[in-house]
């Protein structure tokens, strides 16, 4: 991604225009915004992903649709396995 973001940003902006699901860590969102490639708007510019998915590691994740957003804390996984043996 950074090859798209520091060498072709304006191929990038194009290509992300006919994305509708964009799925992103947090480091290469703030990328993307810093350099004002893409960002997501509240009131919703028709040009971009419908969602945004970004990505928290092992925090969770933020999801951002044109009519807001939400986020995902992380799972318990291991929890769930070992009362599901029970």
């Amino acid at each position: 991604m950074n090859f798209w973001i520091k060498g072709t940003p304006n191929e990038l902006a194009e290509t992300l225009k006919l994305v509708n699901v964009l799925l992103i860590n947090d480091t290469k969102s703030k990328c993307l915004r810093t350099r004002k490639i893409f960002c997501v708007h509240p009131e919703g510019a028709d040009d971009g992903p419908e969602a945004l998915v970004v990505k928290h590691g092992e925090y969770g994740a933020t999801i951002f649709f044109r009519e807001g957003a939400f986020g995902i804390g992380r799972h318990p996984f291991a929890l769930l396995r070992s009362r599901s043996k029970k």
